[in-house]
């Protein structure tokens, strides 16, 4: 897989959080269920109203800690400046990303890049992971698009 490189300030992201496990796959059930949920309410078009466009599209954000090796949080979240009572937030800090281009349909095409990213091109050695953040970046086309452009960044050193 190709990737380029991004050097990017620290950031805020604001949105919904929830925490899944990652035992047995079960977070690549329930995620794609809490999309559903969000794009039924509305929340995706309610993000969008808040974001600072500093990373364009909806994110979903990744956060896996040593301290929780069995589970993660994930938002679904936009860049955004200010702090809004409905919506949970959390800096990233400034990093280099590894950005990933996809294309095709959700949520198998990100699962799917998500595994080549982990047992392809990261035993490979060229990056190395750093940081606890991963982000999926969402344009807001059809999601179910054979043609859908999306992207994952992965925090490295």
């Amino acid at each position: 897989m190709d990737f380029k490189v991004v050097a990017l300030d620290s950031f805020k992201i604001v949105g919904k959080k929830a925490n899944f496990s990652t035992v047995n796959g079960e977070n690549f059930q329930e995620i794609p269920k809490m999309w559903e949920a969000a794009n039924a309410s509305g929340l995706d078009g309610e993000l969008a109203k808040v974001s600072n466009g500093q990373i364009e599209g909806i994110l979903g954000v990744c956060k896996s800690t040593m301290e929780q090796p069995t589970n993660m949080d994930y938002w679904i979240a936009v860049t955004a400046d200010g702090d809004y009572d409905e919506y949970e937030s959390e800096v990233i800090p400034a990093s280099n990303w590894a950005v990933f281009e996809l294309i095709g349909p959700m949520p198998e095409t990100m699962q799917k890049g998500f595994e080549s990213i982990f047992t392809e091109v990261l035993p490979k050695g060229e990056i190395k992971m750093s940081g606890a953040f991963q982000l999926e970046v969402y344009t807001d086309e059809d999601p179910m698009a054979e043609d859908l452009h999306s992207q994952i960044w992965i925090m490295i050193e």
